[in-house]
């Protein structure tokens, strides 16, 4: 049996939204330790590499491995349902043939299940080879999103460029800078 229980929808949402655009269908691999997924976008440019720890989790339980084969289109349409603030359970009994989805939201004493159907996919675990950096730039989620949103209203190319006291943004040869 698998069993995953998050305090905030919010958190699934999100992480969702940010690859529903890239892959269509993953395979999610719940282990004792927690789950995972690896993806390809259809033209094999992009990886989607996503780790959850059990750690992350408010309870989780995996009995033993599992593949859970899931329409990303399908969960996204049900995680909308929920709100921010419910928790989310996420169930598989073993052998399962479909993903169950229960939010709970305390404040209105309402509960809603979803049966989500599994589907099985032939992919295989790709190995990402460990990568050193010459730069580290820490910021605001919200604010490097704002900002990849600027950036892409200018241009689908952006190149990134990192010294010690600036960051410089070159977009189609058109140069942009920024204080760190």
């Amino acid at each position: 049996m698998f069993e995953a229980k998050l305090s905030e929808a919010l958190v699934l949402k999100k992480i969702i939204d940010a690859i529903k655009d890239l892959v269509t269908d993953v395979n999610i691999d719940a282990t004792p330790n927690g789950i995972s997924l690896q993806a390809m976008d259809s033209s094999h440019v992009a990886l989607v590499s996503l780790t959850l720890g059990q750690n992350g989790f408010e309870s989780y339980r995996a009995d033993r491995a599992m593949t859970l084969g899931v329409s990303i289109t399908n969960l996204a349409k049900v995680l909308k349902l929920a709100g921010n603030d419910d928790k989310i359970i996420l169930r598989a009994e073993e052998e399962a043939s479909s993903l169950n989805i229960i939010f709970e939201n305390r404040r209105q004493e309402k509960k809603t299940e979803f049966s989500l159907n599994l589907i099985t996919l032939d992919s295989e675990h790709l190995g990402i080879p460990e990568t050193t950096y010459t730069s580290e730039i820490t910021m605001n989620s919200f604010d490097f999103t704002k900002l990849c949103r600027e950036l892409h209203q200018l241009s689908e190319t952006v190149s990134i460029e990192a010294s010690l006291q600036y960051v410089k943004f070159s977009i189609d040869g058109e140069v942009g800078s920024g204080t760190i």
